[in-house]
């Protein structure tokens, strides 16, 4: 899975930061250093106030990796598409770990994590730099599924958090939890469906408290 995510987004690593990168990172002095004032205008701000505009985005932990890139490799782009290709390739393994533990078969486990990799539709989430709130929120996600799976409850909400702080999308989670938990449930489908949504509860509770926060002072 590395050698195969390596290769097929090798060919991105030279490409020019473009669109809302240019608002985003480029012309962003939020994302420019680690300054206390900074990081404070990156978790109470939209994405679009360091330049004195107005956007119902709130992505303050993507932007956290904008600053992180940033600080290391200011706006070449090498270092960028690094970063995001190394997140999507972590995804893939988190998902070969996951459907391990769900099937028992490496065959499945591999050639659905493979195809997750290669796909293009996965293309422009990867490789445009903005996008990457999908690929680290799926992160974060795969990760708390992962530990999930494995029994573990706090880490998980707590990378549930990271995730909706990373993209919005993120509330699709505790469906997630939901549907892996009626598949590797071996009861009725009622009874199933019962248990999936006791276990899902705190990962709704989460999503709802971001929901209100969102609609409020966020």
């Amino acid at each position: 899975l590395i050698l195969a995510g390596a290769l097929v987004y090798s060919f991105n690593m030279t490409n020019q930061l473009i669109w809302d990168d240019i608002e985003w990172i480029a012309m962003n002095p939020y994302v420019h250093s680690f300054s206390f004032d900074n990081v404070r205008h990156l978790f109470t701000g939209n994405v679009l106030e360091g330049i004195g505009l107005s956007s119902n985005y709130y992505r303050p932990l993507l932007f956290a990796t904008f600053t992180l890139n940033y600080a290391i490799h200011q706006i070449h782009p090498v270092g960028w598409h690094l970063v995001s290709n190394g997140i999507h390739i972590a995804n893939a393994i988190l998902l070969f770990f996951i459907l391990m533990r769900l099937f028992k078969s490496r065959f499945i486990a591999f050639w659905v994590s493979l195809l997750f990799l290669i796909h293009p539709l996965q293309t422009e989430a990867v490789t445009y730099i903005s996008g990457r709130g999908d690929p680290l929120a799926a992160f974060f996600m795969l990760s708390a599924m992962l530990l999930f799976l494995k029994g573990r409850k706090i880490i998980p909400l707590f990378l549930l958090v990271c995730a909706l702080l990373s993209r919005e999308t993120a509330i699709m989670f505790p469906f997630l939890v939901m549907i892996v938990s009626i598949t590797a449930n071996q009861e009725t489908f009622w009874r199933s469906l019962k248990n999936s949504l006791i276990q899902a509860i705190h990962y709704f509770g989460i999503v709802v408290a971001y929901g209100i926060l969102r609609l409020t002072v966020l």
